[in-house]
């Protein structure tokens, strides 16, 4: 065989491998048609959940672990926010559904054992459904203390999940040009950044008017004076005018003001 075409070969071999492979990372563990008819797959469940005998289920405190309570024989959970709240940066990797073997044969159990775990998974799913992947191991609690039903309602029922905490990304900022707390050295470079990064800029300051501006003489030079600024003629007011009154004029006689 040609060594190009036993390459070529080769090459498509090991590309849909790695699709097969991704396919399977992604699948989903349940499917609608198990969740919808448990007693019929009952088989599947009993085959694809590890299970784990203790006498006493106890929440843990960890950080890294939520507990949602269900109640005995029920699926409801009572604190979905506990998980809803976490998910935003918490990535799942462990999912406990804790029961109560009570009476001690899931035979004679009045809710059907399967249709209440398919239920309780569900539920679940209807809070997250990324919890349906293969990268999630689920398992299966059974508490052994209880030996009566008022017994086994005491003990705590429901789902425990753990999880890690996503790291993080951190976002570089982008610096900003600010003249808040800089020297007059970093301003003037700063402007002259930003005149070259802008050629096509209107009116733009030559490097001896951003001199003139950041640095007058009248701070650079102590022999600089002062000019007072100039001031501007005043236009001649004009003259108040001149009237007598009747009391300023002279007193004429009695026979006079008569015969005017």
């Amino acid at each position: 065989m040609h060594y190009r075409t036993r390459t070529a070969i080769l090459l498509v071999i090991f590309i849909a491998f790695s699709a097969i492979c991704r396919a399977q990372k992604t699948e989903e563990q349940f499917s609608k048609l198990v969740l919808e008819n448990p007693i019929a797959h009952s088989s599947w469940f009993d085959k694809h959940f590890p299970v784990t005998e203790i006498l006493h289920y106890v929440p843990s405190d960890d950080t890294s672990t939520v507990f949602l309570f269900n109640g005995y024989a029920l699926h409801n959970l009572v604190n979905p926010s506990i998980w809803t709240l976490k998910r935003t940066n918490a990535i799942p990797f462990r999912v406990q559904i804790v029961f109560t073997k009570q009476p001690f044969d899931k035979k004679d159990w009045k809710t059907n054992y399967y249709e209440l775990l398919a239920s309780r998974i569900a539920e679940m799913l209807l809070i997250d459904s990324s919890l349906n992947t293969m990268d999630v191991k689920w398992e299966i609690i059974l508490q052994t203390q209880a030996k009566s039903r008022g017994e086994a309602k005491g003990l705590p029922h429901g789902i425990a999940i753990t999880y890690k905490i996503a790291q993080n990304l951190t976002v570089e900022a982008k610096p900003v040009m600010s003249f808040k707390s800089e020297t007059p050295n970093e301003i003037e470079r700063c402007l002259k950044e930003k005149r070259n990064s802008s050629d096509s800029m209107p009116n733009q300051l030559t490097d001896e008017e951003i001199k003139a501006i950041l640095y007058p003489k009248s701070v650079t030079e102590s022999s600089a004076e002062w000019q007072n600024p100039q001031k501007m003629a005043k236009r001649k007011e004009p003259g108040c005018p001149t009237f007598k009154t009747r009391m300023e004029k002279p007193r004429r006689g009695f026979l006079s003001r008569i015969f005017r």
